[in-house]
């Protein structure tokens, strides 16, 4: 029966050890050890991770236990299997268990590895220290597509019937689909503050830049304006002792379209550009818009750096 330990407390592998794969997710592997009694506490703080606030905005992470031969898999739950010696009461009147002569019982548990759906990366690691976005954030998608109204008769059939040169104008508003994506960036268990609220810096990011384009590239892909912060939703739970919350940012991403400002130049059109049809300049394009018609004027969109919504100061 080998040992080990981890946070400095020792722990054995015992039987019914099993690893389970499957071909729609969901790949588990189930570890019972066991260890004493009185260690216990401390060991699930260890092994399920531990979650607080560092410096300049970042957090400072204790990573849970990572498998020793499957290097994607991490500590999600430890699930109580018995403990082992004579039932007592601590001082404090909670459980206790020890052996005939005193000595500390025996804790049995299991130990439930996962692969999460984000990345696991300790503080110090390089991506870590450029940013909260490249680790404990789970990304999701949705592809969709907007409904564009173009004004009536602005397009014609073509090949009109033999003997009439007249094209015919299609009379009805005909609509345009223009491709869209529904985006989640989920940041997972980011430590409450000694309220147990999420922390302020974040509140107030929110509330700043919700209804924003970001204004510069973002998650080393998406342009400048491309995205529109529409809304977030945290949710707030138990990370073994801590108290932690997961936050959902919801984003609308436009894809960059050939659009037209004042100078008539072609350019990258985001959230801030408008159909039009210009029958004098075709073919048809979005347009940028502002309050006073110039390219110096406000625009429907503010622009804010979403980097701010990864940092909790």
């Amino acid at each position: 029966m080998p040992s080990t330990q981890t946070g400095g407390i020792k722990f054995a592998d015992i039987g019914g050890y099993r690893e389970t794969f499957r071909s729609e997710g969901g790949n588990e592997i189930y570890r019972p050890v066991q260890l004493a009694w009185s260690d216990r506490q401390a060991f699930h703080a260890f092994v399920l991770g531990q979650n607080g606030i560092g410096q300049s905005g970042f957090l400072a992470r204790g990573l849970p236990e990572q498998h020793p031969v499957y290097r994607d898999f991490w500590v999600s739950r430890a699930e109580p299997v018995e403990a082992i010696g004579v039932l007592g009461n601590t001082p404090q009147g909670g459980p206790n268990y020890t052996t005939f002569d005193g000595q500390d019982g025996l804790y049995r548990c299991a130990l439930v590895y996962t692969q999460p759906d984000w990345l696991v990366y300790p503080d110090d690691n390089s991506g870590a220290q450029a940013s909260e976005l490249y680790r404990y954030v789970a990304r999701s998608q949705e592809y969709n597509a907007t409904v564009v109204t173009i004004p009536g008769n602005a397009f014609k059939y073509v090949n009109p019937p033999p003997g009439n040169p007249t094209q015919f104008p299609i009379p009805e508003p005909p609509g345009k689909i223009f491709p869209t994506r529904a985006m989640t960036y989920t940041w997972k268990a980011i430590p409450a503050d000694q309220f147990r609220r999420l922390p302020r810096a974040l509140e107030t990011s929110i509330n700043d830049q919700q209804g924003t384009v970001n204004d510069a590239q973002f998650d080393g892909r998406y342009d400048p304006g491309t995205l529109l912060f529409a809304s977030a939703r945290e949710r707030g739970y138990w990370w073994a002792n801590n108290y932690v919350y997961d936050l959902s940012y919801n984003f609308i991403f436009r894809q960059s379209i050939p659009a037209t400002d004042d100078g008539m130049n072609v350019v990258k059109g985001d959230h801030n550009y408008f159909f039009r049809l210009d029958r004098k300049n075709p073919p048809p394009r979005f347009w940028l818009a502002t309050d006073d018609g110039t390219v110096a004027g406000n625009r429907i969109y503010g622009k804010s750096s979403f980097d701010k919504l990864f940092k909790v100061g």
